[in-house]
């Protein structure tokens, strides 16, 4: 049996058992001001949860501008942090909503300008220069390490006067917000019947679903909720599918040890994890999964219709099965319920 196969049964077994400062402007320098262009629109509808309904951004690009400038407008250079790339974004036929932050020098934070909405026509991909804020700039893409260093000292090293400036982010754009997505490693939703048995007054309605969510930081914290009395297979949004937001005692935190997080993140690495594709079963089985592993070169998401761990091509390659099972034992660590899913017993060893 591979090291990998150690890994994740004995990390599931183990689940189961346990102020101002000086001066330095020019005085006629002033921040740009920040009218919203034609191309751009407030985004009507923003998510009252840092980790349900809405996307996660965890793209983020400097813009700098391209044509004339006045005194000292370059140096409040914009951030613009993103859910998708941007040559994404020019792809597609909606504006996707983003994040606006106007930086000073690109070494702290001046103002949080809110969640906006990006066209796909402001996006000229091929030359990198998207259309903002009334001006052309070229944007260049930064790590994660860049961005959340900025997010998480806002007030930087230069010393300036930082007179009163309003922020105007709100719930899921706030700084809290955009550094759990930064430093997300792992996240997992699952979509199943509900067990709660059918009241009789029931037996002629849709069948309730349980919808759970499961995210890992890269320093351990684990963040799992579940929402019962949910409705639909088309979305994965707990408002739009479940009768309220998860109840406090459906929410649930849990730090892994220095050891699970090795083993998480050594699992996630291996080449048969990076390879998982879509897996989309057309049997008569309600239990889905939306999974999101962050990596440098970009976003692996893996779909799931229909999961079905004893399925012909699952037991050939069974790098889903070990992600979700998991994914399981870090969900009875946090929720304290303990219980072993029969598809997590007698798993094919990883290659």
């Amino acid at each position: 049996m591979t090291r990998i196969m150690t890994i994740s049964l004995a990390f599931f077994s183990f689940a189961l058992a346990n102020g101002s400062s000086p001066a330095a402007l020019q005085q006629q320098s002033a921040p740009p001001k920040n009218p919203i262009p034609a191309e751009l629109a407030i985004s009507p509808h923003i998510a009252e949860s840092s980790t349900t309904d809405r996307p996660a951004y965890r793209n983020a690009y400097y813009l700098f501008q391209a044509g004339t400038v006045n005194a000292c407008e370059d140096c409040y250079v914009p951030l613009l942090i993103t859910p998708e790339p941007l040559d994404e974004i020019a792809k597609q036929t909606t504006s996707a909503n983003c994040v606006w932050i106007t930086t000073y020098e690109r070494d702290s934070i001046w103002q949080m300008n809110g969640i906006i909405g990006v066209a796909p026509g402001s996006i000229e991909a091929p030359r990198r220069v998207i259309r903002f804020n009334g001006h052309s700039y070229r944007y260049q893409e930064i790590t994660s390490r860049e961005v959340l260093k900025l997010l998480e000292k806002p007030s930087g090293t230069i010393p300036i006067s930082r007179p009163y400036v309003p922020d105007k982010s709100g719930p899921g754009s706030t700084l809290d917000d955009l550094i759990w997505d930064f430093r997300t490693i792992f996240r997992i939703r699952e979509r199943r019947l509900d067990p709660t048995p059918i009241q009789k007054r029931e037996e002629a309605l849709p069948r309730k679903v349980l919808l759970s969510e499961l995210t890992v930081l890269d320093d351990g914290t684990a963040h799992y909720r579940v929402a019962s009395g949910c409705f639909g297979r088309s979305e994965w949004t707990w408002k739009s599918q479940c009768s309220g937001s998860p109840s406090p005692g459906s929410v649930f935190e849990y730090r892994l040890s220095p050891t699970q997080l090795f083993e998480l993140e050594s699992l996630l690495e291996r080449q048969e994890v990076q390879g998982i594709s879509n897996f989309m079963n057309a049997a008569p089985i309600f239990d889905d999964f939306d999974i999101e592993i962050p990596r440098p070169e970009g976003l692996q998401h893996i779909l799931v219709l229909a999961f079905m761990p004893e399925h012909f091509d699952l037991r050939q390659h069974p790098a889903l099965i070990h992600v979700v099972c998991n994914a399981k034992g870090i969900e009875a660590l946090a929720s304290n319920t303990p219980e072993t899913p029969s598809s997590c017993k007698n798993i094919p060893p990883l290659n």
